[in-house]
């Protein structure tokens, strides 16, 4: 039987702690529980809402319907041929544990990505990426549940339409299935990608203990910890400009950051946020890292009109200086 329960708390479920409660909420073990949970929400006529690890959200006050957390457990090495090694896992696994463990199982690959939070079946659906590396250039396959036939589906990597922090799962499959497990091509061969100018090693080498150190090291510096200052990582997109307006900013701004992207180039979202006059600033209560721009901190525990109030401040300052559009990360819930 699955846990139901009623008039759930859901704050200190979501990173940024915005007060919210779900009207049902489940925390699903197994398939069995998940299954169970998602007829029950349809019998009743309930809209279900899914909730992984919390940090890219944005909770309203009151979830109706069912929230359901899939909680399933499991790291599996699923095949090995030469130095190619394909990797299980779980939905429910912390992302920044299973980083760890793969490394230290001498399955190599996602050291860039580690203390990202959040939960591995989120992965694909964010794209999640950090220090030049993305969950897209390791997906091989995503095992799904899918609400409406209630039948397991296997999508591989081209199928999951992986962008720039989007994916289907995002777009068209959003309402429709639920991530059970990833399945990730790694390699017993260490091969470091170096490409982020903060991981040069002075041209030597790191051991995948150094990498993972550095990485961490580096996100730690510039990001708070949710469990002490509420956030949800990097809150904006790095926006994508074309060729011309590009051309247009670097003649303003010559030094201004830029990485070629298919569609133009992409420009650092915190570096705009920053010479708008924003970092370190308060609005609605909400706090700008001063450390970070692209964090939004909640000390205060403010409801997300607070904070999605405090995102278009900043957006309309820096479209008034750089006429470049900001997006936010989160998802919103409820």
């Amino acid at each position: 039987m699955f846990n139901l329960q009623r008039d759930f708390d859901l704050q200190r479920h979501n990173t940024l702690a915005c007060p919210a409660r779900a009207e049902y909420y489940c925390a699903a073990a197994s398939l069995a529980e998940l299954t169970e949970a998602l007829n029950w929400a349809n019998n009743q006529g309930l809209p279900v809402h899914l909730l992984g690890g919390g940090s890219n959200l944005l909770c309203g006050a009151f979830i109706p319907g069912l929230t359901l957390s899939p909680k399933l457990i499991g790291r599996h090495l699923l095949s090995e041929q030469g130095e190619q090694v394909e990797v299980e896992l779980a939905a429910g696994e912390n992302w920044h544990q299973a980083v760890l463990w793969c490394s230290g199982q001498g399955l190599y690959g996602l050291e860039n990505l580690a203390l990202i939070p959040g939960s591995a079946g989120a992965a694909p659906i964010q794209n999640i990426g950090a220090y030049g590396v993305e969950i897209g250039q390791l997906l091989s396959q995503v095992v799904c549940l899918n609400r409406h036939s209630m039948s397991l589906e296997v999508l591989n990597a081209e199928d999951c339409l992986l962008a720039y922090r989007d994916s289907i799962f995002k777009q068209a499959l959003r309402h429709s299935h639920i991530i059970l497990a990833i399945r990730l091509r790694l390699s017993r061969v260490f091969k470091p990608d170096l490409s982020y100018p903060a991981l040069n090693f002075n041209g030597q080498t790191p051991t995948p203990p150094q990498l993972l150190e550095r990485v961490i090291n580096l996100r730690l510096s510039k990001l708070p910890d949710p469990a002490v200052m509420p956030n949800a990582g990097s809150f904006f997109k790095n926006p994508v400009v074309h060729a011309e307006k590009l051309a247009q900013l670097l003649g303003h701004y010559p030094q201004m950051p830029h990485y070629p992207a298919p569609q133009g180039a992409k420009l650092a979202a915190a570096w705009l946020i920053e010479q708008a006059g924003c970092k370190g600033q308060t609005y609605q209560g909400i706090t700008v890292h001063p450390q970070q721009a692209l964090v939004l901190t909640n000390p205060a525990q403010r409801p997300r009109e607070d904070v999605l109030a405090c995102a278009a401040i900043i957006a309309d300052k820096v479209a008034a200086g750089f006429g470049v559009v900001l997006e936010i990360e989160p998802q919103l819930l409820g």
